[in-house]
């Protein structure tokens, strides 16, 4: 699952403003490149939300790997589920 598939499936809603039409600037047309994501609302626990906010870091180098994201995640997703 994608990273903002994955916020949007928690939240219901875009991590980031929508694109601009194609041909835009593209500072408007992919705004994930420069903005950072909206945040996770109060109802999102705060450890799974802080994993998913690591995991749209501006920078690359600041996400965790999938598997660190997987090994972040899959204890809380037990926690939720029980």
């Amino acid at each position: 699952m994608g990273r903002p598939t994955l916020y949007h499936a928690l939240t219901g809603n875009r991590p980031f403003p929508p694109p601009a039409p194609a041909g835009s600037d593209p500072v408007a047309r992919y705004p994930q490149f420069v903005e950072k994501p909206f945040p996770i609302p109060d109802y999102v626990p705060e450890p799974i939300a802080g994993v998913i906010m690591r995991m749209l870091a501006l920078d690359p180098g600041d996400r965790p790997t999938a598997a660190e994201a997987t090994e972040a995640l899959e204890p809380l997703a037990a926690d939720v589920a029980a």
